[in-house]
């Protein structure tokens, strides 16, 4: 999911990979790993809106006040082969848009209403969780749109990743060509291999974006990262964010029956 944006959404999306085990699609089990590096939407901060961080996804946005930044997580394994990566952000400073959030300044003038029309909500979602303002903030700093720092800031405010990827994966979808964001992101949720994730964009993108428009299933990545290989814990977490595993089942599934050539095994 990693390829530069145009005009920067400044943060990622989280990205799963077309990997874990038929288990993992069937069960929201999947091989959730954290941390991957792609700073695949980053690039510069128009795009990236106030809301979300893009999920970050697959850039950086701006709060009312000033800088930005967004965040993604990683999550893995949809059914298929292989773990899961990646994300990655930057901030912006500066915004327009009174009513749902503000975007960095100079985003250009397409986008800014594309984004107010069709994700204010979720713009709105990140102004209104100050962990995903502090995040954005935090990120909006001189030096710190990239690096260990960015890296840092999404460590120390991980709970504004959820809202951050809800907002940069509306926008990726909704936006794309308005704030020039890359089609890899376009269905919310990515793959790393090319051959699955050109099926799963043609056969489960409703299923994916859908997902990714679910602060639960965000949360729920986060929860399975952090499980390795210990089941307890994974049960535990479609226990406890069971919307955001089923999403996934869901999606997994879709996987399964429409990918699995392309996908592996």
């Amino acid at each position: 999911m990693n390829p530069g944006v145009g005009w920067g959404l400044g943060f990622a999306l989280l990205a799963t990979a077309c990997g874990g085990s038929e288990d993992a699609a069937g069960g929201g089990g999947a091989d959730a790993a954290a941390g991957g590096s792609a700073d695949a939407a980053a690039g510069g901060g128009a795009a990236g809106a106030s809301a979300t961080g893009g999920t970050s996804a697959t850039g950086g946005t701006s709060a009312t006040g000033g800088t930005s930044s967004t965040g993604g997580t990683t999550s893995g394994g949809a059914p298929g082969g292989g773990g899961s990566s990646g994300t990655a952000g930057v901030g912006g400073t500066g915004g327009s848009g009174a009513v749902c959030g503000s975007l960095p300044f100079g985003a250009p003038a397409a986008c800014v209403s594309c984004v107010e029309a069709k994700c204010c909500s979720q713009m709105k979602g990140c102004g209104s969780d100050a962990e995903c303002v502090a995040l954005r903030t935090c990120g909006g700093k001189p030096g710190c749109s990239s690096g260990p720092c960015w890296q840092q800031c999404k460590v120390d405010h991980a709970g504004g990743l959820p809202e951050m990827n809800v907002f940069s994966a509306c926008m990726a979808h909704e936006c794309t060509a308005e704030c020039a964001m890359p089609t890899s992101l376009v269905c919310g949720v990515t793959i790393q291999d090319a051959a699955c994730a050109t099926c799963a964009q043609a056969q489960c993108c409703a299923e994916m974006y859908a997902a990714s428009q679910s602060s639960d299933y965000w949360v729920w990545t986060q929860c399975y990262s952090g499980c390795g290989t210990d089941t307890v814990c994974m049960q535990k977490c479609d226990a406890d964010h069971p919307a955001g595993s089923a999403l996934y089942v869901t999606y997994g599934n879709c996987l399964l029956q429409q990918c699995w050539t392309a996908c592996g095994s």
